[in-house]
Parts: C-alpha cells; sequence; structure tokens
C-alpha cells in the first residue's frame, strides 16, 4: 500500500508539473519566436531550394518532350487533309503554350516557399487553358504528347508532395507569423493603454490646479468684497441706480406734457421749417429735445398750436379739450425746472460712472473667471470619462489577445507559455 501511494504521488507530481505553464515576458517571447521562426525558415529555404532542383530536372525532360512534338511532322499520317491541319495547328498552338510555362517556371522570382503556390498556379492555369488543344492533338499524336503528360504530371506531383511532406512546418511557420503580428499589435494597444493613462492623470492634474486656482479666486473674492472700496463702489452702484430711476421718471414727466397727435397735426398745418423740425423732434423723443432746447422754443409752437385750436385750425373734439390744457401749453417755468432736473441727473450719472471705472474691486472680473474654469473643468471630466472608456475598451482587447497569444503559442510550440508582463514600458 505505502509503495502504491508513493507511485500515485509521483504521478500526480508529474501531472502538475505537465500542466505548469512557462512563464515568459513579451520581450523574451518575442525573441523565442523570432528564433523559432528564423529555425523553421532556414529548413523551409533549404527544402525549397531542393524543390527547385528537381523542378529545373523535369523542365529540361518537359523541353525535350516538347522539341520532340515540335519536330514531329504529320505528312505520312494518313487521314483526310482538312483533320490533318486541324490536329497540326492544335500541336504548334500545345507547343507554343509548352514554351511559355516552361520558361515562366524556369525565369521564376519567388523564393521559398512560395514557389511551390506560384509553381502549382502555372500548371493550373495552363492545364485549362490547352484543355481544347490537348484534345484536339491527342487524335493524331499520341507518345509525344503521353511524354510530356508525363512530366507535366510528376510537377503536380512534385508540388503534392512538397505540400504533404512540410504540411506541419508550414503550418508552425504560419502560425509563429501570425502570433508575432498579434504581439505587435499588443504591444501597440499596451502603448495606446500607457498613453491614455498618462492623458488621464495630466487631465486629474489640470482639474487639482484648477481648483486651487478657483479656492485663489474665492479668496481674493471674499477680500475685495469685504474691502472697503468694494463697499464705496456698492454704494456708488445703488446711488447710480436711484438716478437712473429718478431720470425714467422725469422723462415719463417730460412725455406726459406733449400731446403726441396735437403736434402731428400742427406739423401737419405748419409751413416754416424752423417751426416743423423742433415740433418733429419733440414728437420722436420728447426728453431729448427739450433737453437739447436750450431756450425752450417749443412753448413759443406751444402758444402757436393753443391760438390754432381756439381758432379752429386744429381740431380737437370738445370732451378732450379739458383733458389737453396742461398739455397744449404747459408754464414755461415748468419746462426749464423738467430740463435742468435731467441734465443734472445726467451729468450725476455720469460722475458716478467716471469714479466707479477708476476703482478695481469689481467683482464681475472674479465671477468671470470662476464660471471659465467650471467650463474647463467640465470638458476635462467629460475627457477623462471618453478616455476612461477608452481604456476599459484596450484592457478588453489586450486581455483577449493574450488569451489567443497563450493558446496559439501552445497549438506551435506544443508547450504552455503564461504571459507575465504585456505593457511595453519596463519589459
Amino acid at each position: 500500500m505505502n509503495f502504491l501511494h508513493k507511485l500515485k504521488k509521483m504521478f500526480e507530481l508529474e501531472k502538475k508539473e505537465e500542466k505548469a505553464a512557462k512563464e515568459l515576458k513579451l520581450s523574451e517571447l518575442t525573441a523565442l519566436l523570432h528564433d523559432k521562426n528564423k529555425s523553421d525558415e532556414e529548413l523551409i529555404k533549404e527544402r525549397s531550394q531542393e524543390f527547385c532542383r528537381e523542378l529545373d530536372e523535369i523542365l529540361d525532360r518537359l523541353n525535350g518532350a516538347q522539341q520532340e512534338l515540335s519536330n514531329l511532322s504529320l505528312e505520312n499520317v494518313k487521314v483526310e487533309h482538312q483533320i490533318k491541319n486541324i490536329v497540326d495547328e492544335n500541336r504548334k498552338r500545345y507547343c507554343l503554350y509548352i514554351e511559355r510555362l516552361i520558361k515562366r517556371l524556369m525565369e521564376r522570382e519567388i523564393k521559398d516557399e512560395k514557389i511551390v503556390d506560384y509553381v502549382k498556379s502555372e500548371l493550373e492555369n495552363f492545364t485549362r487553358q490547352t484543355a481544347k488543344t490537348y484534345f484536339k492533338t491527342s487524335g493524331l499524336v499520341g507518345k509525344e504528347l503521353d511524354a510530356i503528360k508525363s512530366e507535366l504530371k510528376k510537377i503536380d506531383d512534385l508540388c503534392s508532395n512538397f505540400y504533404k511532406y512540410n504540411a506541419t512546418l508550414l503550418k508552425k511557420k504560419r502560425l509563429v507569423g501570425d502570433l508575432i503580428q498579434k504581439i505587435a499589435i499588443l504591444n501597440s494597444k499596451s502603448e495606446s493603454l500607457s498613453l491614455i493613462a498618462d492623458e488621464i492623470k495630466k487631465h486629474e492634474k489640470d482639474i487639482g490646479e484648477l481648483n486651487e486656482k478657483k479656492e485663489k479666486i474665492s479668496e481674493e473674492f471674499e477680500r475685495t468684497k469685504n474691502s472697503e472700496e468694494h463697499k464705496k463702489m456698492e454704494k456708488l452702484g445703488a446711488s447710480k441706480k436711484e438716478k437712473h430711476e429718478e431720470l425714467r421718471k422725469n422723462e415719463e414727466e417730460i412725455k406726459e406734457i406733449f400731446d403726441i397727435r396735437v403736434l402731428k397735426k400742427f406739423i401737419h398745418i405748419e409751413k416754416r421749417r424752423e417751426k416743423i423740425i423742433p415740433a418733429w423732434n419733440y414728437i420722436e423723443n420728447p426728453a431729448e429735445a427739450l433737453e437739447k432746447d436750450e431756450e425752450i422754443k417749443i412753448k413759443e409752437i406751444l402758444d402757436e398750436i393753443s391760438k390754432k385750436i381756439e381758432l379752429g385750425e386744429i381740431e380737437i373734439k370738445e370732451e378732450k379739450r379739458g383733458k389737453l390744457s396742461g398739455k397744449i401749453n404747459p408754464e414755461k417755468s415748468h419746462l426749464v425746472k423738467l430740463r435742468n432736473e435731467r441734465i443734472s441727473l445726467i451729468e450725476e450719472i455720469k460722475k458716478i460712472d467716471d469714479e466707479l471705472r477708476g476703482m478695481k474691486s469689481d467683482l464681475s472680473s472674479f465671477e468671470h473667471e470662476e464660471r471659465e474654469i467650471k467650463h474647463k473643468q467640465g470638458h476635462l471630466v467629460q475627457e477623462i470619462e471618453k478616455q476612461n472608456q477608452r481604456l476599459i475598451k484596450l484592457e478588453e482587447d489586450i486581455k483577449s489577445i493574450r488569451a489567443e497569444l497563450e493558446k496559439g503559442i501552445e497549438e506551435a510550440l506544443y508547450e504552455k507559455i503564461k504571459i507575465v508582463q504585456v505593457s511595453p514600458h519596463g519589459d
């Protein structure tokens, strides 16, 4: 029982050792595959050269057989002249095809195992092209055609045997070539993975730097907000707002004084240019017109309008006369007062603006910078999300290619390999 138990343990250990995969770095695996590929290529090259030597011997014999067919005379053959001519024409044509085939195979430029594919392809093309010509020639020619057919069969057998006896070697070379190509793809994807990871780190660093900048801006914002200059600026801003409100009320009051419809009726019947233009200015913008009317000439126009209404030259409904009396002809002192108020308010607002322009405690610049930072951070976050998606896809691709590599290596090299490092950095 002890012996059997030990024997069982030995077999289990051997089984475990068989399953244990050899660990290789990607660079070591690449070197191993290149070594294997080099030795396989040398062996294939040697066998391809042997193939070519045998092919040349067959081509020499084929050329001799073709010469015999070319020199063949059908004069003494007792058949109808027409049939004899048809066979002879096809004989000559078949000889030309043979010559062309020999020349193409002798002047071959392709090397290694690809020469076999080339020869096989040329032979198939020749057989397809000469099928009818061969058939028509064989009607009166036998021995010479059989000699050519025999040599062509030898070329075909030579190709078949090359494929047959080198199938494993060719398959291994193809598999190793595929593996080398996969490693190149893996290296490329690993490089891309590294570059994207670096880019994500850069974006994260930029976001951190923007956060620091935002904190500094916030601190500066608070300092500026609590400064004496800013407090004064806020008071000036409030005062400016009040002045604008007063100016608006002033404009409304001026607008209320003038009845646009009455002024338009006056212009309609008036012929004097010096009266029409001022009246039209008050129709378009009463406040601006009054501001520019230093001598209050509008008062003269209003006096004339009052007289024309009394004389009936300007018609106004009776029920509206009482409502329009103040508008038609206000006191000149009232107009002067409104004009002075407007000019004073405009000057005060301008003075406040001049004072505000000299101050540097405007918070809007900080708010603008903050918005810019938020916009940049948002863009960077989106970029990181995109790059992370690419990163996930690349990691999946790398995992898949690594699994294909390990499986392919076992098939090509008949041993298990585990790739312990796929990144090109530090490998």
